[in-house]
């Protein structure tokens, strides 16, 4: 919860999109989840939930502590939302067009919770509170492959989706 929070609230400073006011109005009559919104909604929830889970059964397989693999999904939920966050910064255009450092807020944020995060999966008396263990890389790397997973198959679907629209509906 404190994850989709403290990330969420930061969306709020990000700059508008350029040429935003050459998009003609939206009609009142349009429901604020639409299609595109739900379909990316189920997308990223769907993929979150195969990658953790996945991630779980496999580790399990492989003879790691369950309590290992519990603190693998928590961590794969965290940092996946965490780079969804990039995503979610323009409906249509990727990071690399609007920036990195475009909304400083949002990184603070980021720092933040990957901070508490780490302090949740590292320190013994979080670990002992939550059920947790700490993370050895093989661990890591599946988190970072699953997060990077994510947000590149959201970064496919925005060209995907605006391709389809000739275009994303707002000048460049």
């Amino acid at each position: 919860m404190l994850s989709d929070s403290a990330l969420g609230i930061m969306l709020a400073y990000e700059p508008k999109e350029k040429a935003l006011m050459h998009n003609p109005p939206r009609s009142p009559q349009t429901p604020i989840m639409s299609q595109a919104l739900l379909f990316r909604v189920l997308l990223v929830g769907c993929l979150l939930f195969i990658h953790a889970f996945g991630a779980f059964f496999y580790t399990l397989s492989l003879g790691v502590d369950e309590m290992v693999a519990r603190t693998l999904v928590i961590n794969i939920f965290v940092f996946g939302e965490m780079l969804y966050l990039f995503n979610c910064r323009s409906f249509h255009y990727s990071v690399f067009k609007i920036g990195f450092l475009s909304n400083p807020y949002l990184l603070y944020a980021m720092v933040v919770v990957g901070g508490l995060q780490l302090f949740l999966t590292y320190h013994p008396w979080m670990n002992r509170l939550f059920d947790t263990a700490p993370l050895g890389w093989f661990e890591w790397g599946i988190v970072s492959c699953s997060s990077l997973l994510i947000y590149g198959v959201v970064e496919v679907e925005k060209y995907v989706t605006c391709k389809k629209n000739q275009g994303c509906h707002v000048a460049s």
